[in-house]
């Protein structure tokens, strides 16, 4: 994991919790907004590195990464800084009064499913779904950590928008509920076994 990528992990859970807090009050959530900034910041940063050529210095400012094979030593991947700050504007549309409106949830749900993509790759080994081009690829304890964090923020409010019809009371709820486990596992499951049958 390079190190600007575990600060970010870092900043996006302080910033996460501090969110949660039942009695978050106005410094609170100015503090949340002001990490998760900062999160944003780094990966689209790190993004214009990627695809302008640019060189600001950030990558290595804390520790030298002198054993990377990578184009540039010290650089996260760009599906990695693209979810840093898409979850970073997640955390901070949470803080703004915009709980109730669908922008904290697409955020989030776009990253999350970048992740989960980036994971398919690596079981299936398609290379093109976790790396581009010759920057570095997103690890998998990476794509992990970005799962649980998306599934973190989409628990913030459990009671709006798309968690709602999931965690609602009705039967229309209960049956999404018991039907989902499914509907990720299922065809995960049954697109490795069908590679494995074709590899033999």
């Amino acid at each position: 994991m390079k190190a600007n990528t575990a600060i970010g992990f870092v900043l996006s859970g302080i910033a996460l919790w501090l969110s949660n807090l039942a009695d978050a009050n106005l410094q609170t959530r100015r503090g949340a907004i002001v990490l998760s900034g900062v999160v944003a910041a780094l990966g689209l940063i790190t993004l214009s590195q990627d695809f302008f050529g640019l060189e600001f210095g950030i990558d290595q400012l804390f520790f030298k990464d002198a054993l990377s094979t990578a184009l540039h030593l010290g650089w996260m991947s760009p599906i990695t800084a693209l979810c840093f700050f898409l979850f970073g504007l997640a955390v901070i549309s949470l803080n703004m009064d915009v709980l109730q409106t669908w922008l904290p949830q697409s955020f989030t749900l776009t990253a999350t499913a970048l992740s989960f993509i980036a994971l398919l790759g690596y079981e299936y080994n398609i290379r093109s779904r976790y790396q581009v081009g010759p920057y570095s690829p997103i690890s998998v304890h990476d794509a992990i950590s970005f799962i649980i964090l998306g599934c973190g923020i989409l628990y913030v409010c459990p009671t709006h928008g798309l968690l709602q019809v999931i965690n609602s009371d009705t039967l229309g709820g209960t049956n999404r509920r018991r039907v989902l486990p499914f509907v990720m596992v299922v065809p995960v499951v049954l697109g490795w076994l069908r590679l494995l049958g074709h590899d033999e």
